[in-house]
């Protein structure tokens, strides 16, 4: 399925579009404008148990273990197992390892939970010698852990209402949200622009694309994110070439991320205008285009 998919693109877009997408941006670029701790709380919230997401990966040293015991007895039946999902494991790591935060973890934490749960089998399996009466016990410990995982799943959410009580009907549908935070605080100005356009255009810096969602706007450049450092400076020249070629009058500038960029301050200053900054979000600008 891949090579029909990358000849399909390579076909249409070239070979050199397709590898800064595919390879140069994620593997070099993500890396060096994005770097955080294995594990990192960069999205704080108070629902969130980062710690148990981090200890899923604990169990990798497990099944090495477990591999090297099948290994040294030259078992190689119970060695597969073990082996498989070790692999599957380190695979997994290698592939968030541009961005190893907490979210990223969460991501490939199926891939430790399988092994987890092989181990504990694996763990019964051997207990039980000595224990008879175990497995009659695993159906009622699977049962509470369904349980408590319902509880907790009702607690996050719970909690969320608490966090995001606003809701927002956008182009998109309903969107819950913090009136505080970005998209509830800068949404609905944001949107009576966009509606006294005509072609309903907007342009996103660097990278908060959900507002064209929320909008229903139309982004005239081919760029989602314009993250200072992802991407290289022909591109934002780019960006700025199609804002003239359409005249967008709208641009929302964010530096939440606390990254930002001389060029397109320079270019701003120079076609656009400040019209509003939410006061509990000053990160965020709202600008009007001001030449033709």
């Amino acid at each position: 399925v891949l090579g029909p998919v990358l000849a399909v693109a390579v076909a249409q877009a070239g070979f050199a579009p397709v590898y800064e997408g595919l390879i140069r941006f994620p593997l070099s670029d993500y890396r060096q404008a994005n770097r955080t701790a294995w594990g990192a709380d960069i999205l704080p919230h108070p629902a969130t148990r980062p710690a148990s997401v981090r200890a899923l990966q604990w169990v990798l040293p497990l099944l090495a273990a477990r591999l090297a015991r099948a290994a040294a007895q030259r078992d190689w039946g119970a060695a597969r197992g073990p082996f498989i999902l070790l692999a599957a494991g380190l695979a997994a790591m290698a592939s968030i390892a541009y961005f190893p935060d907490v979210i990223h973890l969460a991501f490939i934490g199926g891939v430790f939970a399988v092994g987890i749960a092989d181990c504990v089998e694996r763990g019964v399996r051997v207990a039980a010698r000595h224990w008879p009466q175990l497995p009659r016990l695993v159906p009622v410990l699977a049962a509470a852990g369904l349980l408590w995982s319902g509880l907790d799943l009702r607690r996050v959410s719970d909690w969320t209402h608490v966090w995001a009580p606003a809701r927002l009907n956008t182009a998109f549908g309903t969107i819950a949200t913090n009136p505080l935070h970005m998209h509830g605080a800068a949404y609905a100005s944001l949107q009576a622009l966009v509606d006294r356009d005509p072609d309903h255009l907007l342009f996103v810096y660097p990278w908060m694309s959900s507002f064209y969602l929320m909008t229903g706007a139309r982004n005239p450049t081919p760029f989602q994110c314009m993250q200072p450092g992802y991407l290289p400076p022909a591109y934002l020249a780019r960006a700025t070439a199609a804002l003239d070629a359409a005249g967008v009058r709208t641009v929302l500038f964010s530096e939440s991320g606390g990254v930002s960029d001389a060029e397109i301050t320079r270019y701003l200053a120079e076609h656009y205008t400040p019209t509003f900054a939410p006061k509990s979000w000053p990160a965020v600008t709202v600008y009007e285009r001001t030449t033709p």
